[in-house]
């Protein structure tokens, strides 16, 4: 009898098959940073943190990244400017995208939130299976392709000899 996480035949050119139920189990069991995603406690996104919460050594963190981004932004900012630097100014935009999602993150982040922030990495592994068959597809045109055209140009002069 199989149990609920067994993938299924992965032969070749065999999808595997995988139940909704196993990748909602098996996403949150990768040794990831953010493998506590789902077991953390619901928490409504207009709430900030008591003030214990606020002064973790994560939360300390999250704010020094905070700030960190800042003053990048800011240094940026200046020398961009003064050297007319069309590449810096596009940067500091970039970075302004940075400090304002981690800011996001560190000051309200609710299980909902991270969840939508991290759910992505679950098509790694669909992703992973595409890449796995273009690589094959490659494989195949690139080792057989150049005996494919050998054997044409020979039935080809082969035609001409005979005819």
């Amino acid at each position: 009898m199989k149990d609920e996480k067994s993938f299924g035949n992965t032969g070749l050119l065999q999808p595997a098959k995988v139940n909704y139920k196993t990748l909602e189990e098996c996403s949150y069991d990768d040794p990831c940073i953010f493998s506590n995603i789902a077991n953390e406690q619901e928490m409504s996104p207009y709430e900030t943190k008591s003030e214990t919460e606020q002064w973790t050594s994560k939360a300390i963190t999250n704010r020094l990244a905070v700030i960190i981004i800042l003053l990048l932004m800011v240094i940026q900012t200046i020398f961009g400017f003064l050297s007319s630097s069309l590449a810096c100014i596009t940067d500091v935009f970039r970075l302004s995208s940075d400090y304002l999602g981690q800011h996001r993150i560190s000051e309200k982040n609710s299980a909902s939130l991270r969840r939508l922030a991290y759910q992505p990495r679950r098509y790694v592994a669909l992703g992973d299976f595409i890449d796995i068959k273009i690589r094959q597809l490659i494989h195949l045109i690139g080792n057989h392709g150049v005996s494919l055209i050998f054997v044409l140009e020979a039935i080809i002069i082969n035609i001409q000899v005979n005819f």
